[in-house]
């Protein structure tokens, strides 16, 4: 019975797991701060807090006085009261009504920021536009009671970012334990970047047609598995590669300064996830797949930053001398008297 008990174990924690991301939830870390997704989170008029808040896809509302830091991403942030601290807004909307008094910097990154004449912000105001993915905040947000579709739009957009974030922390590995393709690789990239795309864009139909007469054959399935396998690493080191071509010519010409080789590839890393977290879900699977494409295409062509040929030419014997002609001997050169 014990295997039963253990499948109900982990059936019962998967949907608990899933009812806490539909419905929302908040916990308090050791420090205190309060950390939530998708719940709603109200400071009272008179109400003294003293310890921040960290959300996702929250409502925040602040009548009273908080005396951290508050963060808000993918939500609402109303501060009518007094915030002691810093005020970070990521992808959402924030409000700051006439009384709001922010003691700290006031961040806004991708985010609306409604602030009217007589609030007071003390410290920096840093307010970074988004180029229009401020509408990337609605996917984040609360869902309503009983939209269903805003239940599975807001698990969508948590999934993705975890698959984002296990992305880079794969990347950053692959950065440090195979720097000199990453590197080799990364400036082929100017001159290769169509071979790439057009070998990458082969690649892929010649792997999903292989894998899928592999499944249909039963016993090919774990050769499925291992070619899928293969195809995932290859993409990953040339995403690497890739980011840090982009990253570093970011850096150039844009930035005017230099990255490292794991600054410029993160830098290019955030310009990605930016674009794949578009709300329109074709253009984000657009922008996946081409860089998939590009990415396998240029380990193939760059013989992963080798730039050997894939299968060395067999060694080509000498031409027997024509018949009649003797054999040319070289003499060793006459010692030399004592």
């Amino acid at each position: 019975m014990r295997p039963f008990a253990n499948r109900f174990a982990v059936v019962g924690l998967l949907a608990a797991l899933l009812a806490a991301l539909a419905c929302g939830f908040d916990v308090r870390t050791d420090a205190g701060e309060k950390v939530g997704y998708a719940s709603r989170i109200l400071v009272a008029e008179g109400e003294i807090r003293r310890r921040g808040i960290v959300c996702v896809s929250c409502d925040v509302e602040i009548a009273g006085e908080i005396r951290r830091d508050v963060v808000v991403i993918g939500g609402r942030l109303k501060l009518f009261g007094t915030a002691r601290d810093g005020v970070v807004g990521i992808f959402s909307d924030v409000t700051l009504g006439p009384d709001a008094v922010v003691e700290g910097d006031l961040v806004s990154i991708a985010s609306r920021l409604d602030a009217a004449p007589e609030a007071e912000i003390l410290g920096d105001l840093v307010d970074i536009p988004g180029f229009g993915f401020e509408r990337m905040g609605r996917k984040l947000r609360m869902p309503q009671l009983g939209s269903v579709w805003s239940w599975l739009g807001s698990l969508f957009t948590f999934f993705r970012l975890v698959e984002l974030l296990v992305l880079l922390l794969v990347l950053i590995v692959i950065t440090a334990l195979a720097k000199d393709t990453v590197v080799r690789a990364g400036n082929a990239v100017e001159e290769l970047w169509l071979q790439s795309f057009l070998v990458g864009l082969v690649s892929y139909v010649a792997a999903i047609t292989v894998g899928i007469i592999l499944c249909v054959t039963i016993i090919g399935i774990p050769a499925a598995l291992l070619l899928y396998l293969a195809v995932k690493v290859t993409k990953w080191i040339g995403m690497a590669a890739l980011f840090y071509f982009v990253g570093d010519r970011i850096g150039r010409n844009l930035l005017k300064r230099e990255f490292n080789l794991l600054g410029a590839m993160v830098l290019a890393f955030v310009v990605y996830a930016l674009l794949v977290m578009v709300p329109l879900f074709w253009i984000s699977m657009l922008i996946s797949t081409l860089v998939a494409w590009m990415a396998v295409g240029l380990m193939i062509t760059t013989r992963f930053g080798t730039g050997r040929p894939w299968f060395p030419a067999p060694a080509v014997p000498a031409a027997p001398p024509p018949a009649g002609v003797a054999p040319r001997t070289t003499l060793p050169p006459p010692a030399e008297a004592s």
